[in-house]
């Protein structure tokens, strides 16, 4: 039996193995940091995909389904409940409507609520009405600062949702109580 071939498959981010009849055959998909969730509409599209290229360039590794395919939602969960460490959410009245978007924003609530940790990072894209199961979460306003100069919008939009992504409780020290 000849050995198997390693290859990148790049357009599905899954490392893949040449077996038998020259069929690949999946492996382990690998972690990311961030799984990013936009609505498939075409102006939120284009946002989410500069903030995944920005986000690349801040050496986060970004899940984002359009650079990735998605079989089916056995592999949403799976990518978002154990193989991305926290899911960005683009928030708009589109978002909002797509029943994919609405099922993987509460794949990542779960998740948060499981892990009691930070995990879920909601941008509002666009002004519209949070889905009341995450409306009580902190989100980035991006509409607020997007017609501010650059230095302002760095400064206020992009470095807090770095932090915000880096952000781990557990790395933190509390406060000591005093009596």
């Amino acid at each position: 039996m000849e050995s198997a071939k390693e290859t990148d498959d790049s357009t599905s981010g899954v490392l893949s193995e040449s077996v038998g009849e020259g069929y690949p055959a999946q492996q382990e998909i690998q972690n990311y940091d961030i799984y990013l969730s936009a609505s498939p509409n075409d102006e939120d599209q284009r946002f989410a995909e500069e903030v995944y290229q920005k986000l690349l360039k801040e050496n986060f590794t970004v899940f984002f389904s359009g650079h990735h395919n998605i079989i089916n939602m056995d592999d949403v969960v799976q990518m978002i409940k154990d193989k991305c460490t926290k899911t960005l959410i683009i928030l708009s009245e589109n978002y909002s409507r797509d029943e994919k978007c609405t099922y993987e924003a509460k794949m990542a609530h779960m998740k948060s609520l499981n892990a009691r940790n930070h995990v879920l990072v909601p941008v509002m894209f666009k002004k519209c009405k949070a889905p009341d199961f995450i409306s009580h979460l902190c989100h980035l306003d991006y509409e607020r600062f997007k017609d501010r100069p650059a230095e302002v919008m760095q400064e206020y939009f992009w470095n807090r949702l770095y932090k915000s992504l880096r952000y781990n409780p557990k790395d933190s020290v509390s406060p000591r109580v005093h009596n």
